[in-house]
């Protein structure tokens, strides 16, 4: 159950609830009131004014800056499911498809983790065919040549990319050098 507050008074009207006070009283109030600080804080009218960049006491400035984040936060909120229900009425059910369609591929090709920087693809493609060869040799026939061919063909695609595929232009040897083994 949300706390409900008292409704704030003005400290400088008279409590309608207040008792009618004797000489003696009167004369402890007056001098309780010069002892009292001076300036009180605007909002709650129990604290001093402790931040002198917002006027209030500490707890009421926290309050304030906190409802003013909310009030940010929910503008922000607000214009952004604006602009999200503009786009999707405008997109229309096709591009809303294709949307989650490239969001779906995104996350299906997204690694685990980030490859080191600067790292060949096709490094990284041999680690990979490395790793699936190893695989293949306990599979069966059948299943090697349904899945793991195939797989092994897309990485190096994957590798390669849309580029025409063309061998590069083999380097002369020295004589008397052996060819690295392929």
């Amino acid at each position: 159950m949300p706390r409900v507050s008292p409704p704030r008074r003005d400290p400088r009207e008279e409590d309608p609830r207040a008792v009618p006070c004797f000489p003696m009283a009167a004369r402890l109030e007056d001098e309780l009131a010069e002892e009292a600080p001076e300036e009180l804080c605007p909002a709650c009218a129990k604290a001093p004014i402790e931040d002198p960049q917002t006027g209030f006491c500490f707890e009421c400035a926290s309050t304030a800056w906190t409802d003013g984040y909310l009030q940010r936060e929910a503008e922000e909120i607000a214009g952004r499911r604006r602009e999200w229900a503009e786009r999707v009425v405008w997109q229309g059910k096709a591009s809303q498809r294709e949307r989650q369609r490239r969001h779906r591929l995104i996350e299906a090709v997204m690694p685990k983790e980030a490859p080191p920087p600067g790292v060949d693809p096709w490094e990284l493609a041999k680690q990979a065919i490395k790793l699936i060869r190893e695989a293949r040799e306990r599979l069966s026939p059948t299943l090697r040549a349904d899945y793991v061919d195939p797989a092994i063909e897309k990485i190096r695609q994957l590798a390669w990319g849309p580029h025409p595929v063309t061998r590069p232009p083999r380097l002369k040897q020295a004589p008397g050098s052996r060819a690295a083994p392929g």
